[in-house]
């Protein structure tokens, strides 16, 4: 038997259709340019942070702060002395405000200007040679502040004053008063702020000279030992010096100034104390200075 082969019909080729074409866009139509101002985009607003008010700064009490002439000095402006000179002249400001009053106290980070006039001063440490008078002048001060300043001033500087310093009112600053004189005693005073003539006259290195007035007979015995040195209330004295330079008025040199000194060597002399003038310091005499007037120890002058 022959075996049947059933044939497909053959199926027509497919054939894939052409792209279609591209299209072409139309060529733009030509405008007239315009000339337009842009502005530039405004920056956004960064959102509003809220506002953080911060509590005042505490300052301490008034009396807590420092004075300013401490600070003037600690910031290197000045020294102390120089820091109280320049503000009794008015040369500091304070935040602006000019500062005159001693002793002002000031915030450790206040604003302190010195005026140019203060670099033109040199502060120089004066002695001051006052003829004090006779009376009852308070010593409620320490240094005898209270006389320095009731009777040293420009108005009683003495005429005569050869010297070329100009009084300022920082000379009376940190003086000491040496060589004390008794209330009812007049004649030379000292008020120094250099610390070389304080030591000389607190070290009883410098002679006094003293015109006592006085009634009684002088003993002779108690002179000879005043030359060799006074004991008195258990203190040993230097060794001084009395004789007569007129009926009544005793010359008497001593060293070692103190209260009640004159009065109390004169007793032991024998005679009674009526009135005391001091007319020598060291090299430095009284001479013509009047009553209640002073001048500016010179160079070349020996307390």
């Amino acid at each position: 038997m022959r075996s049947t082969l059933k044939l497909q019909p053959k199926q027509p080729a497919v054939v894939a259709p052409d792209p279609p074409a591209p299209r072409r866009k139309p060529a733009p139509t030509k405008r007239p340019e315009l000339s337009i101002a842009v502005e530039p985009p405004v920056a956004k607003r960064a959102a509003a942070k809220p506002r953080v008010v911060k509590p005042p700064v505490e300052q301490p009490p008034a009396e807590d702060l420092p004075r300013l002439s401490k600070v003037m000095s600690e910031r290197g402006l000045c020294s102390r002395r120089e820091a109280d000179e320049w503000i009794e002249a008015g040369w500091v400001s304070v935040n602006d405000k000019v500062v005159t009053a001693l002793g002002a106290r000031v915030a450790t980070d206040a604003r302190v200007e010195i005026n140019p006039e203060a670099s033109k001063h040199l502060s120089e440490r004066v002695t001051i040679l006052l003829h004090k008078p006779a009376g009852e002048i308070a010593l409620t001060e320490k240094n005898g502040r209270v006389i320095a300043r009731t009777l040293i001033n420009a108005e009683t500087q003495w005429e005569d004053d050869g010297s070329t310093t100009s009084f300022q009112r920082g000379h009376l600053n940190r003086v000491v008063h040496t060589a004390l004189l008794d209330p009812m005693a007049s004649g030379l005073v000292v008020f120094t702020q250099d610390d070389k003539v304080a030591k000389r006259l607190m070290t009883n290195e410098a002679e006094e000279e003293f015109i006592v007035q006085v009634e009684g007979e002088m003993s002779v015995a108690a002179v000879k030992r005043l030359a060799h040195g006074l004991l008195l209330n258990g203190v040993k004295l230097p060794p001084g010096r009395a004789s007569w330079q007129s009926e009544g008025k005793l010359r008497l040199v001593l060293r070692g100034s103190r209260s009640g000194l004159v009065q109390n060597v004169c007793t032991t002399l024998g005679l009674k104390t009526l009135a005391i003038r001091r007319i020598r310091i060291g090299s430095v005499p009284l001479a013509k200075l009047p009553v209640g007037q002073w001048r500016f120890l010179q160079r070349g002058e020996r307390l």
